[in-house]
């Protein structure tokens, strides 16, 4: 792209030790070339897994790679032993400059005009065109490309460790520094799951980014989880322990933020102007649950302009976690 240098966010490999790192290189140099196997002189006290997790974070382009097949074998015993660590891939490999293709045109796509956008606005540009070309595949027995970044780049559908390894992907692309992030989060039913999202680097900072939560399924497009902070996100957010993640300090979430009710009326008079289907708020601060609130701002709202604002509401959504509100409009 150009005007643009990609880079190569490689986290978790700078995290590895002495010996971590050599078997790490190993596997992905053979990987990337297509390898059944590689050697590996010794793998005491080495946890595979957690280096198989480490590569699957850092490289999202070995979507071809079945890495929950990869097996060991041992050969010979004590200072004598040495390993032939098996790799499986999920289709033959002649198939895969075919899919490698439809991946790049889809991010030909989805790139154009971030080159011509400072690297804030560019990571906003990537989040939005990724959420608006995807749809989450909910459904039980999902195909494995749900799971890697093939799924929502090829064919517009993924599950979470998909969409964050095809942002990741793009926002490397795009020069700018993101990486995954696996763990634990609880959603408005109080249902807990596993999840991954990112976290990006840009203009100095660390900021959360959840593609997965602000996809609708093209009901909006939201910015409730854009740039949040380590204290927004941690509410419903858990990563795993397996690797230390760098702080995130400060929030630059693009959304209005109002701290009481009559803040949230005229924040949600000025949304109201600009004629869009649906808007968000941020409310840090105002107590109550979603009905409470909405109620509270009604009553402040009965008459003159802000009532005809209120009125025009059709239905809104509140998100207890990050305390965003969203308006639908009639």
């Amino acid at each position: 792209m150009a005007g643009i240098k990609p880079v190569q966010s490689l986290y978790y490999r700078r995290r590895m030790s002495g010996a971590e790192g050599i078997l790490y290189d190993a596997i992905l140099a053979g990987v990337l070339g297509g390898r059944q196997n590689v050697k590996a002189e010794s793998l005491r006290g080495l946890d595979l897994a957690r280096i198989i997790l480490a590569l699957q974070h850092d490289h999202p382009e070995a979507f071809y790679w079945d890495a929950s097949k990869t097996l060991f074998t041992q050969f010979g015993a004590g200072t004598q032993a040495s390993y032939s660590i098996d790799l499986s891939y999920f289709y033959p490999l002649r198939e895969l400059p075919a899919r490698q293709k439809r991946i790049a045109d889809s991010i030909a796509r989805l790139l154009n005009g971030a080159d011509r956008l400072p690297p804030f606005e560019r990571m906003v540009h990537l989040h939005d065109a990724l959420a608006l070309s995807i749809s989450y595949g909910g459904e039980e027995n999902k195909p494995f490309h749900y799971y890697t970044l093939e799924g929502p780049l090829a064919g517009g559908v993924g599950v979470c460790a998909g969409i964050a390894r095809a942002y990741k992907y793009l926002m490397n692309l795009g020069g700018l520094s993101c990486m995954v992030v696996y763990g634990t989060t609880k959603d408005a039913q109080g249902k807990t799951g596993t999840h991954a999202w990112n976290i990006v680097h840009v203009d100095g900072h660390c900021h959360h980014v959840d593609v997965t939560w602000d996809d609708n399924n093209d009901s909006y497009l939201s910015h409730a989880y854009l740039a949040l902070s380590d204290e927004e996100i941690r509410y419903n957010h858990w990563a795993s322990a397996d690797f230390p993640l760098p702080p995130c300090a400060s929030s630059r979430c693009p959304l209005p933020v109002a701290r009481d009710i009559p803040a949230l009326a005229e924040a949600m008079v000025a949304q109201h102007a600009l004629k869009q289907a649906v808007t968000e708020v941020r409310v840090p601060g105002i107590p109550g649950q979603g009905a409470e609130i909405y109620q509270k701002l009604r009553n402040h709202c009965w008459i003159g302009r802000k009532g005809r604002a209120c009125n025009a509401i059709k239905s809104y959504g509140f998100d207890p976690g990050n305390h965003v509100f969203a308006f639908h409009w009639r």
